[in-house]
């Protein structure tokens, strides 16, 4: 497949103008608050954000960190940022100090900070115990930070009679939208790695456009919502740009102007769909998405919704519930929950399918239970198909009370970020929730990889993440870089693709153990490729711990274990786990006479982050053993591999087996 080069505006503008009201993404918080942006709200919303961003003087290029928590607020703000020609970096936050988020700070030299000054030891908690030389013109100048010069701070929530932050941008009656280039840079993504080891990876238009097309391939949604398919030349930006300002304009009579062009391309379209029968069954679906007129009444009054005429919404409606309907852009309805920061929350499925998003709204806190909000959220919304990690799989499954008895279905789950077990696709109770399921592999920094599509669970085999995309050239190579030929010889995974990083930010060295001279990017993965050309994926090639969806680099969390004055010695390693792969256990020697119990460094380890995030997103080790000594190397040197190899076997010989 060629390189998309199309940018994200054009994207917006793309959908903003087909059908404009149907529902881009739904935000359902732990109130049962029922927020909807529409195709044409996202690009109104986000043009006019935008404009605020260059009147605060964000210029071109600069790198903004946005802090704000998955809501509509934060897809307006991310889109925002990249439509005023700037780019948007996930400001993350897990360690106490704020180590982690102070050196992204630092690291990609970003200008501006939007946060939400409420948050509850947030960014603004964090900033707050820096020093800060305010200039005479308001401006912030941290000395640790200088490259910083604007905090943005916006409340999520009316409070004291200040608007909230959608109110303000409901007054406000500029727009912009930069003039920008598939190769300028419109996102700064960070690695999984957990405990300071997270690199910053700078994607452009085309590369993140790239990304979006494969990620939600993989999840099931349909060929023929394909945005490249639906236009040949790219989106028109002449008429109604002037100096870079695009002026307010009623997108319905633009989709009028474009509904001309549109022949020729649904004709293409409905070969594709034609061609994707066999990957898709024609079944009904129990609901379409959007909104009917009682959902709007309930909806938040901050996210306006444009009037329609009730006969041609009744007309639309009734387009939406009839499968076999003409329109080019029937909607799909698509549950992911991750979070839009990270890869696998980034709103791919909207951007290149125009599918509707829903997920959670965790701008007041997340729900008491999970599990059980996002399965009820994805059958009220009729959700055909899912992104779901492994382990929340596993948890969904496990509570089948929660949907069995409903005639709820997912079309195709999608399954990534950790390895998949045949225990998990032969669960009895998999064919009740879902039709099919695909497992993917891919990473921050070299996009989608593989997929394999449609899984039978009973031919599956461990680590079998399928063929690659098209545009994916993969090889395996042993210690020396040499090619390693297909079959069940193990080496290191390299990839070279169209979507692949070109450079980590301000870190030339981990760039050049990566990326190697021919363009090959080493993976840090260890498997191989069958005869049958599937790529299969069985471990880290180093200590990296694969730990949910994250991989956890053990060397700086025993640095700080180190830390503790009864410690002497402290390996951290893998052991098995059924939900997230491999769980952390703290393996330790102690100083002679020392006195300390589990729970101590339990409790030290815990105050390392942030209590509110202490989940599976937080690296704390499940698992506590003491050791007198270390199993030692043939030259006398502590042995990580036999010392982890003592652990699992310790835990299973005591009871608390790590596959509990």
């Amino acid at each position: 497949m060629d390189k998309t080069q199309v940018t994200i505006p054009e994207v917006l503008h793309h959908w903003a103008t087909h059908e404009p009201d149907t529902a881009a993404f739904i935000f359902v918080d732990s109130d049962m608050r029922r927020r909807v942006l529409s195709r044409s709200d996202v690009y109104r919303f986000a043009s006019r954000f935008a404009a605020i961003l260059r009147r605060n003087d964000v210029k071109s290029g600069d790198i903004i960190c946005n802090t704000l928590p998955n809501s509509p607020e934060r897809v307006v703000t991310d889109l925002g940022i990249i439509i005023a020609g700037a780019a948007a970096m996930n400001g993350q936050i897990f360690l106490a100090d704020g180590e982690d988020f102070i050196g992204s700070l630092r690291d990609s030299e970003c200008k501006a900070v939007i946060l939400d000054p409420l948050e509850r030891r947030g960014a603004a908690f964090v900033l707050s115990k820096l020093e800060n030389k305010q200039t005479s013109d308001g401006r912030v100048h941290f000395p640790e930070l200088p490259a910083l010069r604007t905090l943005l701070v916006y409340c999520l929530e009316s409070r004291g009679g200040q608007p909230s932050f959608l109110d303000t941008l409901e007054d406000e009656q500029e727009t912009f939208v930069a003039d920008v280039s598939p190769d300028d840079l419109a996102y700064v993504m960070s690695t999984s790695g957990s405990t300071g080891f997270s690199k910053l990876l700078p994607h452009t238009h085309a590369r993140v456009c790239n990304f979006a097309r494969n990620f939600a391939a993989a999840c099931g949604i349909p060929r023929k919502r394909v945005f490249a398919e639906t236009t040949t030349t790219g989106l028109p930006l002449g008429d109604d740009r002037k100096n870079g300002i695009r002026l307010a304009a009623d997108t319905n009579s633009v989709a009028k102007e474009r509904n001309g062009d549109d022949d020729d391309i649904q004709r293409k379209d409905q070969d594709d769909a034609d061609a994707d029968d066999d990957y898709f069954p024609n079944d009904s679906i129990s609901r379409q998405g959007g909104e009917t007129e009682d959902e709007k009444n309930t909806s938040d009054p901050s996210v306006e919704r444009q009037a329609k005429d009730k006969n041609s919404s009744e007309k639309h409606q009734a387009k939406d519930t009839n499968r076999n309907q003409d329109t080019l852009y029937a909607n799909y309805v698509y549950f992911n929950n991750s979070r839009l920061g990270w890869s696998g929350g980034f709103p791919a499925e909207f951007l290149w399918y125009g599918a509707t998003r829903v997920l959670l709204d965790l701008s007041r806190g997340p729900p008491e239970d999970p599990v059980a909000f996002s399965v009820a959220l994805a059958m009220r919304e009729g959700c055909h198909y899912a992104f779901l990690l492994p382990f929340h799989l596993q948890q969904w499954l496990s509570r089948e009370e929660l949907w069995r008895s409903s005639d709820f279905r997912f079309k195709v789950i999608g399954l990534a970020g950790q390895p998949v077990h045949k225990s998990l696709l032969q669960h009895p109770a998999l064919t009740s929730l879902c039709q099919s399921v695909n497992v993917f592999y891919g990473s921050t920094d070299l996009g989608d990889l593989t997929c394999n599509f449609a899984v039978d669970p009973d031919a599956y085999e461990d680590g079998n993440n399928g063929k690659p995309f098209p545009g994916v050239e993969l090889k395996i190579v042993d210690e020396e870089l040499r090619e390693i030929p297909q079959g069940r010889e193990l080496g290191e995974v390299l990839v070279r693709s169209d979507m692949s990083f070109t450079y980590y930010l301000s870190n030339e060295d981990a760039t050049k153990k990566t990326i190697l001279p021919d363009g090959w990017c080493r993976s840090g993965d260890v498997g191989y490729i069958s005869e049958e050309g599937d790529l299969f994926v069985i471990c880290r090639s180093n200590f990296a711990i694969m730990r949910g969806a994250y991989v956890v680099y053990p060397g700086w969390l025993e640095n700080r274990i180190k830390h503790h004055p009864a410690v002497r010695e402290v390996f951290v390693v893998p052991v098995p786990d059924p939900a997230l792969h491999q769980e952390l256990c703290a393996c330790v020697v102690t100083h002679p006479e020392a006195e300390v119990t589990v729970e101590d460094l339990r409790a030290f380890c815990e105050a390392l982050f942030l209590t509110e995030r202490n989940d599976h997103m937080t690296p704390v080790p499940r698992y506590f053993l003491f050791f007198s000594d270390f199993p030692t190397t043939a030259t006398g040197k502590p042995c990580r591999r036999s010392t982890a190899a003592t652990a699992v076997s310790r835990l299973l010989q005591s009871g608390a087996t790590p596959t509990d």
